[in-house]
């Protein structure tokens, strides 16, 4: 009899908690149930997302492969229109100024590599950042090259950045500004043989300068 009394108490205490706090249970269940769906949602809309994206990207990438300018730069334009934050159309980006650059349309590869060193994807925006920098070399624009290497890039692309920045001030002529730049790309933990033997040369051959030059 004892046991029954308690167990209709206990009954009667949570029937008393649901009555008082109901709302609160039923609204705490419809934020979590309903965080879910947003997440499940979001995750299937990235999904279909990256699947449309990379079916624009194909007839780019078909354009590509054949080295037709004009079929790759509508694509291009079409992919970066429907996909702007896309990687495809990072990738598009980089691609579509690498031709361009190869065909001497170089305001054009400037162009399509602007959009690209916006990119969320660090890798994708820096190696646009030094693409656009050896175009801007190429057109004798030295200060705008500096101006494009100028924000602090991240570890994978310390070397590269400061091995540019040297380029532009060799060719400015600064040879004790290209010397610190250089030695600064030689001194990034990690630097690759090959580009640790070029940025060698590149010292040997400023130090080897006769005095004034």
């Amino acid at each position: 009899m004892r046991e029954d009394l308690e167990q209709q108490e206990q009954l009667e205490a949570i029937k008393g908690f649901w009555q008082d706090n109901r709302w609160w249970i039923l609204g705490l269940l419809v934020a979590v149930f309903g965080g879910w769906a947003l997440w499940a949602g979001w995750q299937a809309f990235n999904s279909s997302q990256a699947s449309a994206a990379n079916q624009a990207y194909g007839p780019f990438e078909k354009a590509y492969a054949a080295q037709d300018l004009p079929a790759a730069a509508a694509a291009a334009k079409l992919l970066l229109e429907q996909h702007p934050n896309s990687r495809q159309a990072d990738l598009a980006g980089l691609q579509m100024a690498k031709l361009q650059h190869a065909a001497a349309q170089l305001d054009q590869a400037l162009a399509s590599l602007a959009p690209v060193m916006r990119s969320k994807d660090e890798a994708m925006a820096w190696t646009a950042r030094l693409r656009t920098a050896a175009i801007q070399i190429d057109l004798q624009a030295l200060d705008q090259a500096l101006a494009t290497l100028s924000p602090t890039p991240p570890a994978a692309f310390e070397a590269d950045v400061w091995d540019r920045r040297g380029d532009v001030h060799a060719l400015k002529n600064q040879a004790e500004e290209a010397r610190n730049a250089w030695t600064k790309a030689k001194a990034v933990p990690g630097l690759n043989n090959t580009l640790a033997a070029l940025l060698d040369r590149k010292l040997s051959a400023l130090n080897a300068k006769p005095s004034g030059q």
